[in-house]
């Protein structure tokens, strides 16, 4: 089986694209489109040779919207760079995977991947608002609404591409709602008995209305996956009671003074009605920041598979669905 392309091209512009398709149909020859390549699903292997689309030549932003709250930009730009460059507008696109520096914004579509912030702001698709596609027919068509939240005419084609996986045809551009930057950020962690008291405080503390944007759910093995930076730093083990068997770590982001009363709040609810401690060393707790979000790591000592030789470990990703805990064999 060859896993190489034939020939890769690199398109600049949705015409670019078109063109190529044109070639790819006359030809009878599969066309993939690649972006950053940071699946681990083999879902960008040109198993059968022919066209392979490198994606990042389609790199512009097109347009910056302040007024309607939007950015409509090509898609192979990644989504670190593209909110390096609304941030001197002071807006953010709020999906924001782990692997947003390499992450392009046909690539979040096409493969439909979770967000730090999907417990405030959910996935793409709720950012999403059209898209350009180029069809196998080399048909250049744009699906979805314009820059209205929403539209009740027509046929959802929109959500018919979220996660496709490039087999509906290659995006070149999209259009996407974006926000304003917070004034203030905070992150705290919080010591739990079990893994069920982090995911019933979540949802106690998503049900109050404060300003949570992420959250994280981890059991006591887990959660060595997240110390690593921290080990590194101070050369020892944060303290944890020997009764935590789970952590529930939280960012809060909004006003300052919202933020505030916020985590106080939380903290409280989490305390006398969940049995929880607040985590004390807040620099585990930036680690853990460092390792969602900021994705700054000690050089040439990652955090995998390092922190992962042995157990099992169980966790909730609740960027995206709440609840959900899954058992995975460590490396």
């Amino acid at each position: 089986m060859n896993d190489l392309p034939d020939i890769v091209v690199i398109p600049n512009n949705t015409q670019e694209m078109v063109r190529i398709t044109k070639v790819a149909y006359r030809h009878e020859v599969p066309l993939v489109p690649f972006a950053g390549g940071t699946g681990m699903g083999g879902g960008a292997v040109a198993w059968k040779g022919g066209i392979m689309v490198e994606t990042k030549g389609l790199n512009r932003v097109l347009e910056i919207d302040e007024q309607n709250m939007t950015v409509t930009v090509q898609s192979g730009i990644t989504i670190e760079v593209l909110n390096a460059e609304l941030a001197r507008h002071k807006l953010w696109l709020s999906h924001q995977p782990e692997s947003k520096q390499a992450c392009t914004i046909g690539a979040s579509v096409g493969c439909d991947n979770d967000s730090t912030f999907g417990v405030r702001y959910g996935k793409i698709r709720d950012c999403l608002l059209n898209a350009v596609i180029v069809t196998g027919r080399a048909e250049a068509i744009r699906v979805g609404q314009r820059k209205a939240s929403f539209s009740s005419t027509g046929y959802k084609f929109l959500d018919l591409l979220v996660a496709s996986e490039g087999t509906l045809g290659t995006i070149t551009e999209a259009t996407l709602r974006v926000v304003p930057l917070p004034e203030a950020r905070e992150v705290r962690g919080y010591l739990c008995r079990c893994l069920n008291d982090t995911a019933r405080g979540l949802e106690r503390l998503l049900g109050s209305g404060l300003a949570i944007e992420s959250g994280h759910a981890n059991c006591r093995n887990r959660l060595h996956f997240y110390t690593h930076s921290y080990r590194e730093r101070y050369g020892r083990e944060p303290q944890l009671p020997e009764w935590a068997d789970a952590i529930l770590f939280l960012s809060f982001a909004g006003d300052r003074d919202i933020v505030a009363f916020s985590v106080d709040k939380a903290t409280r609810i989490m305390v006398d009605e969940f049995n929880a401690e607040r985590v004390g060393e807040q620099e585990l707790v930036e680690g853990w920041w460092d390792s969602k979000h900021r994705l700054e790591f000690v050089p040439f000592k990652q955090k995998w598979p390092d922190s992962q030789r042995q157990k099992k470990f169980g966790a909730a990703g609740m960027a995206g669905e709440l609840g959900t805990f899954v058992d995975v064999q460590s490396l």
